[in-house]
């Protein structure tokens, strides 16, 4: 976990971690501020698969499951 200032004016520190507890913890937080790419995700403030947890992922987590598949993601790279 490391902070990232940014030299854009306006601009917040952004904070980049690789561990899930604490991204759940900054991402569940209603005082964290979210970037827009991240309020992108949830057009009406409903959230969705993406920023959901709970029941409500679980519930439609296997509906998408197999695009993340390995052979999947290897294929796709092969296009990018």
């Amino acid at each position: 976990t490391f902070r990232l200032p940014l030299p854009i004016p306006g601009v917040p520190m952004f904070v980049v971690t690789g561990e899930p507890s604490f991204a759940r913890e900054v991402l569940t937080d209603p005082l964290t501020v979210k970037p827009k790419t991240y309020q992108d995700f949830e057009p009406q403030g409903f959230g969705t698969i993406f920023t959901r947890n709970g029941s409500y992922w679980h519930a439609r987590r296997k509906g998408i499951s197999s695009a993340f598949s390995s052979s999947h993601v290897k294929r796709m790279n092969q296009v990018v």
